[in-house]
């Protein structure tokens, strides 16, 4: 189970890390200018939500279940918690760099050049990174009461 885990959690983080690398040199190279409607763009994001919230609650999950009761965090552990680490730290930063990149270089075809739908998006993506802070703040706080 901890080997399966360990792969999981460190196989999405990678994967994640290659799409959004991927998509921010697809950006910036120009040829996809407009290649996202609006609607397309909002179901992926959609996916992309629902994806990070199972993922939030595994890496929570994972990490409550293999600490608790344990002195130090437990060496068969270490691998995934390297994978939940390397996602939350670095997925979702990149992941609104890459949003509001895709918007300002008219990737995404749609009503973001109104101000209306441009604040709208803003306030979503300012809600989103104070939930990936504070599913960070918990999962380094847990880590941090292990090794002590």
């Amino acid at each position: 189970m901890a080997f399966a885990a360990s792969l999981l959690s460190i196989g999405v983080a990678i994967a994640s890390l290659l799409s959004i690398g991927v998509a921010i040199v697809l950006v910036s190279s120009g040829k996809c200018k407009g290649m996202l409607t609006t609607e397309r763009y909002r179901l992926f994001r959609t996916l992309a939500a629902a994806f990070a919230t199972a993922f939030a609650i595994l890496s929570v999950i994972r990490l409550a279940t293999n600490v608790a009761g344990e002195p130090t965090i437990p060496p068969a552990f270490v691998p995934e918690l390297i994978g939940y680490s390397i996602f939350w730290v670095l997925v979702p930063p990149l992941w609104f760099f890459w949003e509001y990149f895709a918007i300002d270089k008219n990737w995404i075809q749609g009503p973001f050049s109104d101000e209306a739908s441009l604040k709208k998006m803003k306030d979503y993506t300012d809600f989103a990174s104070k939930i990936w802070a504070g599913v960070l703040a918990l999962l380094i706080g847990l880590i941090a009461l292990k090794t002590k």
